[in-house]
């Protein structure tokens, strides 16, 4: 169960107003003189390996200041991620050799109701905030999100590195190739290492004054009627849960992880998929309550290439699946560790479990099982 949407962070939504004005009649200057967009003024900096760098900030702050200084800068959380077109829903994020220290909060859900958020990062651009979230996206028509080359690191040392959700639809996909239906799914793709809740000298943040968790990446979908959730990524850690991904719509919910991921607190990766399918490709996993968690109510998918731990307490489990009803539910893994089981297997549905590993699959706890099943 995710915490509220955006509830945490409404006020978010109103720090788009710098981009709402930014329409036609462009002139596009260079060396990091003013330029002026509709009714926005702008900046763009001095060129950078050939990548031109916009930003926003109002025409106010400039005269009062005359000049655009680190103080005008920081008045506008958005300032490195610039808006890309006239339509305002889809943003670059440049690679400038500098960590973009600015929490990215890209929200278009109520701007622009039903469009869908494309977001593009540069693999050299490096994002260090502190108490908020790294990156946050929102939108009721799908979001894409993509990192390029391998990707740089996003951190956030006591909160979510990347959070995007939407009420009416939201997937994070991620091979990268073809577009997604606006209105039906989010394209997330992390090439680079997403970080949330741990500094850069590995220290866990506390759990969040409001009960909040620290995720690397959360990613959800309210849209009842139909979408789902995808996630790709490379290597991903969280104080609470690495990779956390929740879907209410019809489609898939899916986590591909090609690196090491970790959840310090509670779960490696967790999928929930309410009445659609959930699956799940992963290397190396580690958590403390369960490695990998899946709960789903039409198939449920998990292929663990690499060792899957669960570090905790006598209660943990190595690869934890539910399947409340629907049909197959099938487990592919190498070797799993859990305190109570390595693997647990539990189906309300009408099709064949099926449950394989390559390695040794083991509960070390008191009463531990290596695997662990019910069909009912």
């Amino acid at each position: 169960m995710r915490e509220n949407g955006f509830d945490g962070n409404r006020r978010s939504a109103n720090k788009m107003s710098s981009w709402n004005g930014a329409r036609s009649g462009t002139d596009l200057l260079r060396g990091g003189r003013l330029a002026r967009i509709g009714k926005s003024v702008v900046s763009f900096a001095p060129m950078a390996g050939g990548t031109r760098v916009m930003v926003s900030v109002s025409a106010m702050a400039i005269a009062a200041m005359g000049v655009l200084s680190g103080d005008a800068w920081a008045q506008n959380q958005n300032v490195n991620c610039g808006a890309v077109n006239d339509s305002d829903v889809q943003f670059f994020c440049p690679g400038i050799g500098i960590a973009i220290s600015a929490s990215q909060v890209l929200n278009i859900s109520t701007t622009y109701p039903r469009r869908e958020l494309v977001v593009t990062v540069d693999g050299s651009a490096t994002f260090d905030v502190a108490t908020r979230r790294a990156i946050l996206l929102g939108s009721s028509g799908g979001i894409r999100f993509t990192q390029s080359g391998t990707g740089g690191e996003i951190r956030s040392s006591e909160n979510t590195a990347i959070y995007a959700g939407n009420s009416l639809s939201i997937i994070t996909a991620a091979s990268g190739g073809g577009s997604q239906s606006a209105g039906t799914n989010v394209l997330l793709k992390v090439t680079g290492s997403a970080i949330g809740g741990v500094n850069n000298s590995g220290n866990v943040a506390e759990i969040g004054s409001n009960g909040e968790r620290w995720r690397g990446i959360y990613a959800f979908n309210d849209f009842l009627n139909g979408g789902g959730v995808t996630v790709t990524a490379a290597t991903v850690t969280g104080a609470d849960d690495g990779i956390d991904v929740s879907n209410r719509g019809t489609g898939v919910a899916s986590v591909n992880a090609s690196g090491d991921v970790r959840g310090h607190r509670r779960h490696g990766i967790n999928v929930y998929s309410r009445i659609g399918s959930a699956s799940v490709t992963a290397m190396k996993v580690t958590g403390s309550t369960t490695g990998i968690k899946v709960d789903a109510s039409a198939t449920i998918s998990v292929n663990a290439g690499g060792l899957v731990t669960a570090t905790g307490s006598s209660t943990s489990v190595g690869i934890d699946a539910l399947l409340s009803k629907g049909t197959t539910l099938t487990i592919t893994a190498a070797a799993v560790t859990g305190s109570a089981a390595g693997i647990k297997a539990v189906s309300s549905g009408t099709g064949a479990v099926s449950v394989s590993a390559s390695g040794e699959v083991k509960g070390t706890g008191t009463g531990g099982t290596g695997i662990y099943g019910i069909v009912s």
